[in-house]
């Protein structure tokens, strides 16, 4: 250690890294390497050196804990080394994936030649035979073809059926083939190794066979209508080696306190990086992961996946998602509310009829009432049932019949701003190029402005009572819905309006909702709240007490409306936030947001179909 610091001004954390990297036992593991580094500062303090030494070795070992956050240039330091040991392990795994390919595929050649040898030698004796039988009748002669095509397609399922064992079973068994194998000339290989690894690849319990193997060409399989035939598997890990997550923007952090938060998120990006090159990522379990490459932080209080509880703390992300709450104190009027109890008991008691024209001649009377979502009130007593159906409904059911009264009720104008349930795409979403359904979400709030939607300021997904169950759309609704607020928010940007997006998930009778901001290059994607909207006239006394809830999202949304109507109606110089601006991960399998592989017992952060 006395030689790497001769003197006290050579006393620097990453010298000594510099200086280790250059070592023939360097290790490519921070925590060994820092471990490392306190040991000889350790010694170091107890030797006999100067006194200057003595003191910036204690200095440097009194800053020890949590150095690489705290220091940029330990930080880029290990981002690199860690890039570069990642990529060294891919071209590894690669030439052994290659390898074992080769050692596992079997010679479909030769048997296919041993089994037209077979057929020939078949053909030849059935010929004879028909020729020695000629004088017989046409009735026998239409048995005997038939006996020869039973014959074939007997011969061709008894050859695939061992194929495919065969190929089932080296792929269970590697090292078992590889020494049988030993004498044995090596098998040609055809195709790509990735893509002949497809038929070996295994996951959650399942064997994937590949386009190569030869039962699935046989006519006998309908791809389509087989319900025994599962997904491939395709998790999001096509990210390309080139793409990093670099702390860039060195001058405009976000602090909170004296917490670093934008070089944490930048941490958190890589690390999410590094897992979908490794393993992929998946739908159900890395919501937050998949998001994050897109430059979306998303809190939800006490469902924080475990890599963002060990890199920011939970009490550090709780913090972050108090720190931008919105602040909107809503109070229901206490008379509307009064009014709203007395009418759905007297629905109860006596009769719909009699409720819904008593509630018409008070509407008439107070404004107040009118303004409070009274007419939602009126709706749902005029068209709900008195006890809930126990039926299961479609998507579009649950839309009509039950959710759209509320989110018209809520928030739609129809000179100003309107609810849509559209089937086509997002315009905002167009410039990621999404393809398919991933560019539609189910409902949108837009703008209007010179008779034309201008902007959405408002996303969200639905799931039905149905599927409530289902954790992969589920969780896949949720990206979508931060991918589409996103994209909402950078749109509204480019309108030079600062403004908030809105998103809500609907599952079951639940609605989730959530609000985003841009703050810094990191999209804050803040949950707000969560309301169960009636499905009976029994359920709506609950509904009362939960309205203060949609009334704050309503005053969000109107907030961000008169902003954004503002600039269009005057347009202003650009946004200050239009340099924070990030990309969206553009990738195939990103932009489609699904992995095929659905699996309800993967571990879910937020719980979906479980509670």
């Amino acid at each position: 250690m006395l030689t790497l610091y001769p003197n006290p001004v050579s006393f620097r954390v990453t010298y000594f890294y510099e200086y280790r990297k250059r070592q023939n036992d360097f290790t490519f593991s921070f925590t060994k390497e820092s471990l490392r580094l306190q040991k000889s500062l350790d010694s170091l303090l107890e030797s006999n050196c100067l006194e200057d030494i003595k003191s910036k070795a204690n200095a440097m070992r009194n800053s020890f804990k949590n150095h690489r956050l705290h220091n940029k240039d330990v930080n880029n330091f290990w981002n690199e080394i860690e890039l570069e040991y990642n990529n060294n392990e891919m071209q590894r795994l690669e030439s052994d994936k290659t390898l074992r390919t080769k050692r596992c595929h079997v010679n479909i050649n030769s048997k296919t030649q041993d089994m037209m040898e077979n057929m020939a030698e078949e053909t030849v004796e059935q010929h004879l035979a028909m020729k020695s039988t000629t004088k017989k009748k046409k009735r026998d002669q239409n048995e005997e073809d038939h006996e020869e095509k039973t014959t074939k397609r007997k011969k061709i399922d008894d050859y695939f059926s061992p194929v495919y064992e065969t190929q089932h079973d080296q792929a269970q068994q590697p090292c078992e083939n590889e020494k049988n194998n030993k004498n044995n000339e090596e098998p040609p290989v055809t195709g790509s190794p990735d893509d002949i690894l497809k038929q070996y690849h295994q996951s959650d319990g399942y064997t994937t066979p590949s386009s190569y193997s030869p039962i699935l060409q046989s006519p006998i399989l309908d791809f389509d209508n087989n319900p025994f035939l599962e997904d491939s598997i395709i998790s999001i890990d096509d990210v390309p080696n080139e793409l990093t997550f670099e702390y860039r923007d060195q001058i405009n952090e976000f602090f909170l306190g004296e917490t670093n938060v934008s070089l944490l998120f930048n941490n958190y990006q890589n690390q999410s990086l590094e897992l979908a090159k490794t393993n992929g990522l998946f739908v159900e379990s890395n919501v937050h992961e998949i998001l994050s490459l897109s430059s979306i932080l998303l809190l939800t209080p006490n469902s924080h996946s475990n890599i963002m509880i060990n890199i920011f703390s939970s009490p550090l992300l709780d913090q972050i998602h108090q720190e931008f709450m919105p602040m909107q104190q809503i109070v229901l009027d206490p008379k509307c509310e009064s009014t709203f109890r007395k009418v759905i008991k007297m629905a109860m008691k006596n009769s719909c009829e009699d409720a819904t024209n008593w509630l018409c001649g008070q509407l008439a009377n107070e404004k107040i009432l009118r303004e409070n979502a009274g007419y939602t009130i009126l709706d749902c007593l005029r068209t709900l049932p008195m006890s809930t159906i126990r039926s299961d409904h479609s998507e579009i059911t649950h839309i009509t019949n039950y959710l759209d009264r509320i989110m018209r009720g809520f928030f739609d104008d129809p000179n100003q701003h309107i609810v849509q349930w559209p089937n086509t795409a997002l315009e905002e979403s167009k410039a990621g190029k999404f393809e398919g359904r991933a560019k539609q979400p189910d409902f949108t709030v837009s703008v209007i402005h010179q008779l034309q939607t201008k902007a959405v300021l408002f996303v969200g997904e639905v799931t039905p009572p149905s599927q409530k169950n289902n954790v992969f759309k589920n969780c896949n609704d949720l990206i979508r819905i931060g991918v589409f607020m996103k994209d909402c928010l950078d749109s509204a940007i480019e309108k030079v309006a600062d403004v908030k997006v809105l998103g809500f998930q609907c599952v079951d009778y639940k609605v989730d909702f959530y609000v985003m901001d841009l703050i810094k290059g990191s999209y804050i994607m803040i949950h707000i709240g969560q309301i169960i909207f009636p499905a009976s006239i029994k359920e709506m006394l609950p509904f009362v007490d939960e309205m203060e809830m949609i009334l704050k999202v309503r005053e969000i949304f109107r907030e961000s409306f008169n902003l954004l109507y503002t600039n269009l109606c005057y347009p202003s110089p650009p946004s200050a936030k239009a340099p924070f601006k990030r990309e969206t991960l553009s990738t195939p399998k990103f932009r489609q947001l699904v992995s095929k592989t659905r699996n309800v017992n993967r571990f879910c952060p937020f719980w979906f179909g479980r509670f």
